[in-house]
């Protein structure tokens, strides 16, 4: 390999209707990158990726591990924003009248407090922000796009592990105390849910 990007066309047939795999192979050392995979058919078209909304009424769609749907996804770099996925999904439950809980969090790496922290879901990602101003406006655009359609947010995923987030408790507390007051700003119907798979006992009496 030279180093430079290379266009690089693999064509195959699929002969059952199972699962179809590409793998790459590396015979030797050092980092491939990829950019820019697409999978086309014979008429040059991309699939379907569409799933078919189920006949049983949902009543509420958490969105997680719902590709584009992440603070990540949506805020690749600071200021420049992608809602196209989030929108579709949107569109779909408002069509057939399910309601959506947003899982917020999962720090994109430029605005991470340990922007090489390694993770699954990328670099970064279970960190806090580390200027909640960016946490901040990253709620105002959300909540206002969103406003009348989404009512319902859930500040971070399974926040007991660190596989999601590496904070501390009174990290998540601040996070948590910012979003109630900043969605509450754009509209006075959004809530807060509980943290997912986490208690947290608050009182100013307990030890």
């Amino acid at each position: 390999m030279t180093g430079a990007w290379q266009q690089v066309t693999v064509t195959g047939t699929v002969t059952d209707s199972g699962v179809s795999t590409l793998m790459v192979r590396a015979f030797s050392t050092g980092t491939m990158d990829f950019d820019d995979a697409l999978l086309l058919g014979s008429d040059g078209k991309g699939p379907d990726l569409g799933l078919p909304w189920p006949a049983t009424p949902i009543g509420t769609w958490r969105l997680w591990d719902q590709t584009g749907t992440t603070w990540a996804s949506l805020e690749p770099a600071k200021g420049i924003w992608d809602f196209s996925l989030l929108d579709l999904a949107v569109q779909d439950a408002l069509k057939n009248h399910t309601q959506i809980v947003l899982t917020l969090g999962q720090s994109p790496s430029w605005a991470s407090a340990r922007p090489t922290e390694p993770s699954f879901y990328g670099v970064g990602a279970p960190a806090e922000p580390k200027d909640v101003k960016d946490w901040i406006n990253y709620l105002q655009t959300v909540a206002t796009r969103y406003r009348g359609k989404i009512f319902n947010y859930e500040i971070w995923n399974e926040p007991n592990d660190p596989q999601y987030f590496s904070g501390t408790i009174p990290k998540l507390v601040q996070l948590t105390q910012l979003a109630r007051q900043t969605l509450k700003q754009v509209d006075s119907r959004n809530q807060i849910l509980g943290v997912w798979s986490m208690s947290l006992r608050l009182s100013t009496d307990s030890p």
